[in-house]
């Protein structure tokens, strides 16, 4: 799982990565980062994998650390992958690198629940569940929902930015 609010070791970034892992698949930490759109900031960090993040990753902006955070979920490969409001403190970009990443995993039979009040964020999955003060009150696919014009409909166009 990956909530909003992230909680990162006073260790280097393979450490917060691999956690747990006493001898962390190096190979496997790269290719994950690839996917994120990380190795550009790991890169310039003073010593890459290896640079210390002070506590809770102070000196990380609240995109990296999320990212960070997301690669750490992705390291374990878990079946379930939780994602909650798990984006929030992205960037347009570095946003686009998770939701590639995420279509990889769909792709691969994962399933993954995505909590969010994006909505633009989750158009393209295959299952949308919308929650009203605690309860369910629709589910079905985006075109299903839009087509109903109830409660995602209203929030959709609510989100909807008109140019």
């Amino acid at each position: 799982m990956v909530p909003q609010r992230i909680d990162l070791f006073a260790g280097n970034v393979l450490e917060n990565i691999a956690l747990g892992d006493y001898q962390p698949d190096m190979q496997r930490v790269v290719h994950i980062c690839h996917r994120l759109g990380m190795m550009g900031f790991i890169e310039g960090m003073p010593n890459g994998f290896g640079t210390y993040l002070g506590e809770n990753g102070a000196a990380l902006s609240g995109g990296q650390k999320q990212r960070i955070a997301i690669a750490r979920a992705l390291y374990r490969d878990p079946e379930i992958l939780i994602l909650d409001e798990a984006t929030a403190s992205l960037d347009p970009d570095s946003e686009q690198f998770v939701q590639q990443a995420i279509r990889m995993l769909a792709t691969e039979g994962k399933t993954i629940i995505f909590i969010t009040h994006r909505l633009a964020a989750v158009q393209e999955f295959d299952r949308l569940y919308v929650l009203d003060n605690g309860k369910l009150v629709e589910e079905g696919n985006h075109a299903a929902l839009i087509a109903r014009e109830g409660k995602y409909f209203q929030m959709i166009r609510k989100q909807l930015v008109v140019l």
